[in-house]
């Protein structure tokens, strides 16, 4: 590139950095635009969870048993006249056996 002499005009170096300054101002505005919106997303997400954890614990708290806090009976201990061998109960020479299955699975 030839050196410019002295009655030739060069860049204006004002005019330049208006533009420089201009561009950036709208770059820092589109950026500060960009991260407003990231901003609401991310409060929605938030309050969305927030919400899903609280009507989890109202139903939580609505279905749990409401005689939590009742005794527990225990039932009569056998008489001791029935004679009990292993899971047998009764005398041995009974006339009639019954037999009891469950699946408690």
């Amino acid at each position: 590139m030839p050196p410019q002499s002295q009655d030739q005009p060069g860049p204006d170096p004002g005019r330049a950095g208006r533009a420089e300054r201009r561009s950036s101002g709208r770059a820092q505005r589109k950026i500060a635009e960009e991260q407003a919106v990231r901003r609401k997303q991310l409060t929605l997400l938030g309050g969305a969870i927030a919400a899903a954890v609280i009507v989890a614990l109202v139903l939580i708290l609505v279905n749990r048993p409401q005689d939590a806090g009742a005794p527990v009976l225990v039932a009569e201990a056998m008489p001791p006249e029935i004679p009990v061998d292993g899971m047998a109960m009764g005398a041995a020479d009974a006339p009639v056996t019954v037999v009891e299955w469950g699946d408690y699975t």
